[in-house]
């Protein structure tokens, strides 16, 4: 007879009492792996892997699965902020009282409680959920994030079955490049992308090495994230600035707060460059941008 803790580890880290069961397990063993740590029992009648993640079990307290951008942060994608836990519940299955729970989202889209995937919803599947519940800017930001080569979560099989699942999306899914570096990297570029503006994304240059974003001939876009402040990459970005601006480039950084949180102003900089023509080799005060090499993407 298999110990509780391996049959549910062998089931996706989830079994219900029967299951346990069905395998021999008797209850003295059920209540002794609870005493000891080696199974945990979110609700009645269903029993954990204590490896589960605390987000898993909010989420099998309520009948349900971690959903959505909850996913794709426990797979390590970027997302956009958002608070508590998502969760993904089968349509008909109310039982419990999920609203009474504060800072849960639920996403009434989690098929099968007890399918193949029992503690989190497939990453197709919450990808489509975030693209529901954030809107194409959330789901780009993931699914760039999977596309990346250090990541390598999602692919041209992945991109097709996402177009089944999230019809809707198709613009964002046939935009999606897996050369961004960071999701504030998806994000403007997609914003950008909205408004006509096409930027060019981690574009190498001579002595500088790649930068996030490149608009016309000579505009970069540097986008530094919410940890950036350290003291040896403030003297990095600097010397690259130098460099870039001996050789025609322009260049504006923005912060993560900025970006998410203040768009507008963002949006407004930019766009007053493009309108002056300073993006352009033939712009204002320009003398044209040296030593370039093609963009990856």
């Amino acid at each position: 007879m298999d110990c509780p803790a391996s049959i549910c580890a062998s089931l996706d880290g989830v079994a219900r009492a029967a299951e346990l069961r069905m395998a021999g397990v008797t209850r003295r063993a059920i209540y002794a792996g609870l005493a000891s740590g080696e199974i945990l029992r979110p609700r009645v009648g269903v029993y954990a892997h204590p490896s589960l993640s605390e987000g898993e079990l909010h989420a099998l307290q309520h009948g349900g699965r971690l959903g959505c951008v909850s996913v794709a942060a426990a797979r390590g994608l970027w997302t956009l902020p958002s608070s508590g836990t998502h969760l993904a519940v089968p349509p008909d299955f109310h039982t419990f009282d999920h609203f009474a729970c504060e800072g849960v989202t639920i996403h009434w889209s989690g098929g099968q409680a007890f399918g193949r995937h029992r503690r989190s919803t497939p990453l197709g599947d919450a990808i489509r959920d975030i693209g529901r519940c954030q809107g194409p800017e959330g789901a780009l930001v993931a699914i760039e994030s999977g596309m990346h080569p250090s990541r390598g979560l999602i692919g041209g099989y992945e991109l097709d079955l996402l177009r089944e699942l999230w019809p809707e999306g198709r613009d964002v899914l046939d935009f999606a490049r897996g050369t961004a570096d960071s999701g504030l990297e998806s994000l403007v570029r997609w914003r950008l992308h909205r408004l006509g503006i096409e930027a060019r994304s981690q574009y190498r240059i001579d002595g500088v090495g790649r930068v996030d974003l490149l608009v016309g001939d000579r505009l970069i876009i540097e986008l530094d994230g919410a940890t950036h402040d350290d003291a040896a990459g403030v003297r990095n970005d600097r010397r690259r600035d130098a460099t870039s601006s001996a050789a025609g480039f322009r260049t504006e950084r923005f912060g993560y707060a900025q970006v998410v949180y203040d768009w507008a102003r963002v949006q407004a900089a930019i766009l007053a460059i493009i309108r002056q023509g300073d993006h352009l080799n033939s712009g204002p005060g320009s003398h044209g941008p040296r030593a370039r090499k093609r963009t990856s993407g």
